[in-house]
């Protein structure tokens, strides 16, 4: 049986923490992209990726900056791009207000990344969630993956869903040191089918 191996990695430098004004005359203010530092952050990881072998499938949270995060990785990869909503932001209404934050469509997308191509997610999160819903819905996309997916995947999310992701295959116990942008965790298939925190980079 061959063994299966994810890696989970936090979207590069995004440019609202590097422009506090950036946000007062956007026309989505929640879904900023990276800074120039981050692509460069996002093409490193790729070729990082790449020297570590063959991967089966890229997929990336629907938010702007850990698509073009994923879509450097893809490049480097040579493989599509897929969006997983399972790997999304917190949407923690505290953050976003009343409303569910207003992301670039997939035909948008589409147009700017051409490696995207169609796939159903495995968990769509509602909106608010609470810490109790982001910790079941990164839980429910551990547990599809598991399920579904062959091979070596590359899911690229943020902050709080790589390290909650993490947890779902590893256990709730499970230590994840501080993710930083474009970091690198690694969890690993046993033979007994559980998980495993593997090197973090």
């Amino acid at each position: 049986m061959e063994l299966r191996r994810v890696y989970l990695v936090r979207h590069g430098e995004r440019l609202d923490f590097v422009d506090r004004e950036w946000y007062k005359t956007a026309k989505a203010p929640h879904d900023p992209p990276l800074t120039e530092r981050g692509l460069r952050q996002a093409e490193e990881t790729g070729r990082f990726l790449q020297a570590r072998g063959p991967v089966s499938q890229v997929l990336a949270s629907p938010f702007l900056r850990t698509v073009q995060t994923a879509d450097r990785i893809a490049e480097a990869l040579d493989l599509p791009l897929c969006l997983e909503h399972g790997a999304s932001e917190w949407l923690n209404g505290q953050w976003f207000g009343n409303e569910r934050p207003v992301l670039r469509s997939w035909e948008e997308l589409k147009g700017q990344f051409p490696r995207l191509t169609q796939w159903t997610s495995l968990c769509d999160p509602g909106y608010p969630e609470t810490g109790a819903d982001v910790t079941k819905r990164c839980r429910v996309t551990a547990e599809e993956v598991k399920a579904r997916l062959t091979g070596v995947t590359v899911i690229v999310g943020h902050g709080a869903s790589v390290e909650m992701i993490t947890r779902g295959f590893c256990g709730d116990e499970t230590k994840v040191n501080h993710v930083t942008y474009c970091s690198v965790t690694e969890v690993l298939e046993q033979e007994d089918g559980s998980w495993i925190l593997g090197e973090l980079h």
